[in-house]
């Protein structure tokens, strides 16, 4: 049972409060990714489940044990770091061997799952060889062997990717994926880069300022955002976010702007009807703003825009638009092809709009 489960934990520094009255469960043989900003706690987190931090208050669990004060060597986890921590003078059969040689492990068993390991991982050529003569990728390929060679209960990743070129990262998050389908075994990722965090993760964890926001599956994270930080946080481009009046008129909802007026769906106004603030935040993907018809789009309000920037990406467009008043960024079909000043009309997709308090960020609907 790898389950792992912090109650209440809390995390201080001094008077910096890192972490704040964590609650969470990871499921055994989950892959769940723990996202966020530089400073938000969530390699805290991580050192404290790994035993390299003491938790302040608080309990952590592996499966049924407490763990808190159990030290990092025998919690039954493994760690693989951003900067691999592989020894430079050791081989790579060395490295990997050597937390089990430590821990007094026979050396034919030894051998059988370095060699196992090695397969897996399409290191086996790699063995003979020290570090030094690795590339990146291969090294992270031997710190993840090194972990996996311990069969240990849970993985632990502290941004393990960071340091690859942007081709390796993308290769060696399939590997990641792959690996996990392999062994089964649960896996809690850390990362600033919600990308990674979209693609790898079963569950995703948003962290802020050391407070848990969103804890949820990627399409939920990013469909449905619990709050304004989650919904800004979460894509790429980000959300675009406009500051609106709400008005009831004969029964009906509407949002106003300078340069807008956009109608409430029926489905998205019952929801509103005990919401008794005058101001809103509206928020609309960049996905959600076209400058081409789609299915549907005739019952969708459109805006003219100015073309600031065009940035070509190949599969798609991003288009940086103004209307004078707000700043707004749309990707759209590489078949649309304006130029820089151009004035163009764009539909506004309200169908799938989400409205946020201003003042506490929370999302209303959406």
């Amino acid at each position: 049972m790898a389950e792992v489960r912090l109650l209440n934990v809390n995390k201080r520094f001094g008077d910096v409060h890192a972490v704040k009255e964590m609650d969470l469960t990871i499921e055994d043989q989950e892959f769940l990714v723990m996202v966020g900003p530089s400073g938000c706690g969530k390699t805290t987190t991580l050192r404290m489940i790994a035993g390299l931090e003491t938790v302040t208050e608080g309990e952590i669990y592996l499966g049924d044990r407490l763990i808190n004060d159990v030290a990092s060597r025998h919690r039954d986890v493994a760690v693989v770091f951003q900067n691999y921590a592989l020894y430079p003078h050791m081989t790579v059969y060395n490295n990997m061997a050597y937390g089990l040689r430590r821990r007094k492990f026979p050396k034919d068993e030894i051998d059988r799952r370095i060699r196992e390991a090695a397969e897996v991982l399409g290191i086996t050529e790699f063995l003979a060889r020290h570090p030094r003569q690795l590339s990146g990728g291969q090294q992270q390929r031997v710190a993840l062997g090194r972990a996996i060679v311990r069969q240990p209960s849970a993985f632990l990743f502290d941004e393990p990717l960071s340091a690859l070129d942007a081709k390796l990262r993308v290769q060696m998050r399939s590997e990641l994926v792959k690996l996990h389908g392999r062994l089964q075994t649960t896996m809690i990722y850390v990362t600033h880069d919600q990308v990674e965090a979209m693609t790898m993760g079963d569950r995703i964890v948003v962290m802020k300022d050391g407070v848990v926001q969103q804890v949820g599956a990627p399409k939920e994270i990013y469909y449905q955002p619990a709050n304004l930080f989650v919904a800004g946080f979460v894509g790429s481009p980000p959300m675009n976010f406009i500051n609106c009046q709400l008005r009831r008129e004969a029964g009906a909802l509407r949002l106003t702007a300078p340069d807008l007026d956009l109608p409430i769906p029926d489905r998205y106004a019952a929801a509103l009807q005990t919401y008794q603030k005058p101001e809103v935040i509206l928020g609309l993907r960049p996905e959600d703003l076209h400058c081409e018809p789609v299915p549907g789009s005739e019952r969708f309000p459109t805006v003219d825009m100015t073309v600031e920037v065009v940035e070509p990406l190949g599969f798609e467009t991003i288009l940086d638009l103004t209307t004078g008043h707000r700043n707004l960024t749309a990707r759209v079909s590489p078949r649309i092809e304006p130029q820089e000043s151009d004035r163009i009309p764009v539909m506004l997709d309200t169908d799938h709009m989400h409205l946020f308090d201003p003042d506490g960020g929370e999302r209303l609907v959406g």
